[in-house]
């Protein structure tokens, strides 16, 4: 399609538009009739609603860079609440963690794990971003911003099993 578009001279959407259907539709037959309506934005096909959500997120952005830990772990804490409240809604469980720390030159780094038993509580989330916060604060650059992300998730929390 694309070869016998541009042996046409048709490299543009704007020139797409500039043919007449009939000539499409002599060239490429039903698949012509198509591409003119596209051209033209026209679409008459049902709009499908795609609702699955993979992961939850929160950045911030602080007024002034920081190294403060405790700074740091409140907004975190702050975070992991509004996604354990959004995870309890929707009756999801996540299976990854990720912290992005954006230091003040715009560098930024970004540490993940994947836990062995699903969560949706922000303790599961916090005791993780504190080990990788704990590893960002070793840098001696301040931090500019910091994010939590959870995904990888699921509908059941697999259940944890003793060995008797």
């Amino acid at each position: 399609t694309e070869a016998r578009l541009k042996d046409m001279g048709i490299e543009t959407i704007k020139q797409l538009h500039s043919i007449s259907r009939e000539k499409l539709v002599g060239e490429f037959g039903v698949h012509g009739e198509g591409m003119h309506n596209m051209a033209r934005g026209i679409d008459n096909s049902e709009v499908e609603e795609y609702t699955e959500i993979k992961s939850h997120n929160r950045n911030y952005t602080f007024q002034e860079d920081t190294k403060e830990k405790e700074l740091l772990m409140k907004t975190l804490s702050l975070m992991a609440s509004e996604i354990e409240n959004e995870l309890k809604k929707e009756k999801m469980f996540c299976k990854t963690i990720t912290v992005r720390c954006r230091y003040s030159n715009f560098d930024t780094h970004i540490k993940s794990r994947t836990i062995k038993f699903p969560a949706n509580d922000s303790e599961t989330m916090l005791k993780n971003a504190e080990e990788f916060l704990s590893e960002f604060l070793k840098d001696e650059r301040k931090v500019r911003q910091i994010g939590l992300r959870v995904s990888n998730l699921t509908e059941k929390k697999v259940e944890q099993r003793r060995l008797v």
